[in-house]
């Protein structure tokens, strides 16, 4: 379950995303993945022989519409045309989806046919000496524009060399104090180092029929990405609440998993004002040293400024603890420098803090501590040691 819990992003940030119409190729990657995932952890947990009455578990069957996950992974998977969409960086529609687009991108997808067509004709009645080679081009942005190119003037040549788009010099002349000489018909647009660019009455044409051909595409798939966006936001509650009961899960998996590694025991939760500790630890302490040395701890609170001396008994004995009949309020860590009384000082309120956040297992052999109907006394001791 870990890891199907691991392929699942960060879906509270997706879907806002999703709400502001932000939603970027990653995003829609990350929402199939959940659909993915979410549905793979639901048959690993049909599959275990975990215990269906822990509150976790009740919580992720509730939790976990995998109908609804499916209908949504399909949705945007039938949609969304991954390596379209990954080439041209924006969201991308796959085919058959919608007849007017498809009809669109297949005119689009013609165009290098149509201009090398049109360069062809346009060769036929230009002098050689005004450009000895041409072509057509189309800027998306610009319309059709006539290009000088290396494309043989020979018809043998043009043949041979249908659709090729190979770029010559400028003229020489042209860079003269004269300038470009505009061809009967055409019109300057502008020019480079290397090349000019001319409009004439069949690139006029052209524009008037496909020249805005690949921006009506754009607008399309934005139309119909808009509307499977709605239809995903219809799901939005249910798939923030299982995104959160995935994370209480992940959460508790990986307490579990340090419990075991790290050798941490299941504290006991004392309603009197208690603190014992057998053998505790530093959880990060530990984990930096090749040596660490645990320490017990036992502290009972409210015996006042007045109260008589008591002895500190041994913490590992088996007799409880009344908070009347031994144990100090207040101890005190002397020693020598970077001797470890920070590092103990702050060990007692970790573990006391772990304890208290759902109860996890921490790094002792055994504890008996402070529940969370006193947890103001331990906020107060936290903020003492930090």
């Amino acid at each position: 379950m870990h890891s199907h819990l691991g392929g699942i992003k960060n879906i509270p940030r997706i879907m806002v995303s999703m709400r502001l119409g932000k939603a970027g190729l990653n995003d829609w990657q990350g929402l199939m993945k959940f659909a993915f995932y979410a549905t793979m952890l639901w048959d690993a947990l049909m599959a275990s022989n975990i215990d269906q009455t822990l509150e976790i578990v009740q919580k992720l069957l509730a939790a976990l519409d995998i109908t609804s996950f499916k209908e949504v992974g399909a949705m945007i998977n039938d949609t969304v045309d991954w390596d379209d969409s990954d080439h041209a960086g924006r969201i991308c529609v796959r085919p058959h989806i919608d007849e007017e687009l498809d009809n669109r991108k297949h005119i689009y997808h013609s165009i290098d046919v149509v201009l090398s067509k049109v360069a062809e004709e346009i060769a036929e009645s230009v002098p050689a000496d005004y450009a000895m080679s041409l072509n057509v081009v189309y800027f998306p942005q610009l319309g059709n524009i006539i290009l000088v190119v290396t494309f043989n003037r020979t018809p043998s040549h043009i043949e041979d060399h249908e659709g090729f788009l190979v770029c010559v010099p400028m003229l020489e002349e042209w860079k003269s104090d004269e300038g470009i000489q505009v061809f009967a018909g055409w019109t300057f647009q502008f020019s480079s180092e290397e090349h000019v660019y001319f409009k004439s009455e069949k690139m006029h044409d052209l524009d008037r029929h496909i020249g805005d051909i690949y921006t009506s595409i754009v607008d399309r798939e934005l139309e119909i990405i808009q509307e499977l966006q709605e239809r995903i936001l219809e799901y939005d509650a249910a798939i923030s609440w299982a995104c959160d009961i995935c994370a209480e899960l992940d959460c508790l998996l990986c307490f579990a998993e340090a419990s075991n590694a790290f050798d941490y025991c299941t504290p006991i939760m004392s309603e009197d004002n208690i603190l014992k500790i057998v053998q505790g630890r530093h959880p990060l302490q530990e984990q930096v040293v090749n040596t660490f040395v645990p320490n017990d701890t036992l502290l009972v609170g409210g015996a006042g400024i007045d109260a008589v001396t008591t002895v500190r008994r041994d913490v590992d004995d088996d007799e409880s603890l009344d908070g009347t009949t031994f144990g100090n309020s207040v101890m005190i860590c002397t020693g020598a420098n970077a001797c470890g009384k920070s590092v103990y000082l702050k060990q007692v309120a970790l573990i006391q803090f772990m304890a208290q956040v759902r109860q996890l297992d921490v790094p002792a052999c055994s504890t008996m501590l402070i529940s969370h109907g006193d947890a103001d006394w331990v906020v107060r001791l936290a903020t003492k040691v930090e």
